[in-house]
């Protein structure tokens, strides 16, 4: 990755990480930020913002991950929200997370949430860029132009799901 923000052979390599938060996941998308455990969503987003990175809540209304609630997304000053989670149970998960995103006048992604190999490249968020860099991509998530994707297999959402419910023996 270079630090200007530039493609390597036309390949960007975009930085990024899904922390955990107090009340949820959120990704540090344009940036990375150590590991936030048990740190107000709030604070973490505006770290985030901080390190010129974009706080995206993803899978927000699942509540069988960890999600950030709407009412502590309403005070985040988001700019972008995941609306399509591939590896969601419910399919409403994702048809309220694009009501919300609507209603609030949000730029949209789509995310993979890949933690096996079958589910990577399932979905795609589509943005109108004059120049492949970080700071471009950046600009423009807010403003994204298409997003969509397939949903995992079942047997993959269910490994997550399985996975997400013994963690909380740990």
């Amino acid at each position: 990755m270079r630090e200007d923000g530039l493609p390597v052979d036309n390949f960007l390599i975009f930085p990024g990480v899904e922390v955990s938060t107090a009340e949820g996941h959120l990704l540090c998308i344009g940036s990375t930020i150590p590991n936030r455990r048990g740190v107000p969503a709030l604070q973490v987003a505006e770290e985030i913002r901080m390190r010129g990175g974009i706080p995206i809540p993803p899978h927000p209304f699942d509540r069988w991950r960890a999600s950030i609630c709407p009412e502590i997304m309403d005070r985040m000053q988001l700019e972008v929200v995941e609306v399509f989670n591939a590896a969601v149970f419910r399919k409403k998960y994702n048809q309220q997370a694009h009501m919300y995103a609507t209603t609030h006048s949000l730029g949209m992604v789509a995310g993979s949430d890949a933690h096996h190999q079958t589910s990577v490249g399932t979905c795609w968020t589509t943005l109108d860029l004059e120049k492949l860099s970080v700071a471009s991509v950046l600009s423009q998530l807010p403003k994204s132009v298409q997003i969509g994707g397939n949903y995992s297999p079942f047997l993959e959402v269910l490994k997550k799901y399985s996975g997400n419910w013994f963690r909380c023996f740990q």
